[in-house]
């Protein structure tokens, strides 16, 4: 059982109260150290500050999967990752709304030369059924920006309307990095980052993708790496406006 209470960006760039209770059952099968099957039924209802948050009682079936076939959880060298979500909501489960999201990616690791690594990422997503008339209260939609994603955005602002994150039903992305040591318990890293964001599936295409670039240096803990990268976007975003590097920080590598 959970009670929740967290901010909601809304038109304007303002902050919108969200609360939300409910429950859930989930269930994971263990394959070994690290791979999983996780499985759920999920019930909640929101409570906001606009009347249509008040109304949206959701119940979902997730299934999260995780294959890790890599050398290190936290320091992958060489291997592979594979990852998968599925989630009914709605429909014969009932609630007020109903839709299907599938969300896959592949993570591949290759030492190219001793601590040198080559990293690779590519994730797809896709929502079906979402109705226009939905009020994204928890960003249910995909999203882009930040320090998990497209590195040379601000968090979750790759799209965006009156300075507030604009998500979308379809989402591509891409990630390439290599890591390399620096000195003591340093490392460094060049990448590039690429995605779009689109509501049609007609509109897919690699000519939508928009890049970003940059380096980072990471703290390598024994517990895991804390980064800070900095990104800026390989091509213009807006008119007139010139774009500028980002900072962001994260625990852990991106992927």
């Amino acid at each position: 059982f959970f009670y929740e209470t967290f901010t909601n960006l809304v038109q304007g760039g303002t902050e919108s109260p969200v609360m939300r209770y409910g429950m859930q059952v989930t269930s994971r099968k263990m394959f070994d150290n690290y791979s999983f099957l996780e499985s759920g039924l999920h019930w909640e209802q929101f409570i906001g500050s606009k009347q249509d948050q008040n109304d949206i009682e959701q119940r979902s079936f997730r299934i999260i999967g995780l294959l890790d076939r890599s050398d290190d959880p936290l320091f992958p060298g060489m291997g592979y990752k594979i990852t998968g979500e599925v989630n009914q909501t709605g429909g014969f489960l009932g609630g007020a709304r109903t839709f299907f999201k599938v969300d896959i990616g592949v993570n591949q690791y290759l030492r190219v030369f001793k601590k040198i690594v080559f990293a690779a990422r590519v994730k797809y997503g896709s929502i079906f059924g979402w109705e226009e008339s939905y009020s994204d209260v928890q960003y249910e939609k995909f999203y882009l920006g930040g320090s998990s994603s497209l590195r040379g955005w601000d968090m979750l602002k790759f799209e965006q309307e009156d300075d507030s994150p604009m998500g979308k039903v379809i989402r591509l992305m891409m990630n390439w990095e290599v890591r390399f040591p620096l000195f003591w318990i340093f490392g460094g890293e060049l990448f590039i980052d690429g995605g779009y964001l689109t509501d049609s599936f007609g509109n897919q295409s690699m000519d939508r993708m928009k890049w970003d670039g940059g380096f980072g240096i990471s703290l390598l803990t024994p517990i895991i790496p804390f980064r800070i990268d900095f990104a800026i976007p390989l091509e213009e975003t807006q008119a007139d406006t010139k774009n500028k590097w980002k900072i962001q920080l994260g625990a852990g590598y991106i992927f």
